[in-house]
């Protein structure tokens, strides 16, 4: 939910396809190429400033340093988990 760019203000069309997959017949989403993807600037719909939101980015950025990729935001996965908030370690973020 962090992640969504509307929150910034950021509408984003064809983030994604969708393809059959054919061994068990059902719908599976595939990521669009950066290039593939239409940006529209929305500054009406914006719920979050651009301060939180580039420290938010720096927090995850500093995250993935320590600990990797985040396994609950792996595609593939069998279900979610593997929150980094449930990890103990104390963060704060850039005053």
């Amino acid at each position: 939910m962090v992640n969504n760019e509307l929150y910034a203000g950021v509408l984003v069309w064809n983030r994604l396809r969708f393809v059959k997959d054919p061994s068990t017949g059902k719908r599976v989403s595939r990521p669009n190429p950066e290039a593939a993807r239409i940006r529209a600037q929305v500054p009406h719909l914006r719920i979050v400033d651009d301060a939180l939101w580039n420290a938010v980015r720096e927090c995850q950025k500093q995250i993935a340093e320590i600990f990797g990729l985040n396994p609950a935001s792996t595609r593939g996965r069998a279900g979610r988990g593997g929150c980094i908030w449930r990890t103990g370690l104390s963060l704060s973020f850039p005053a």
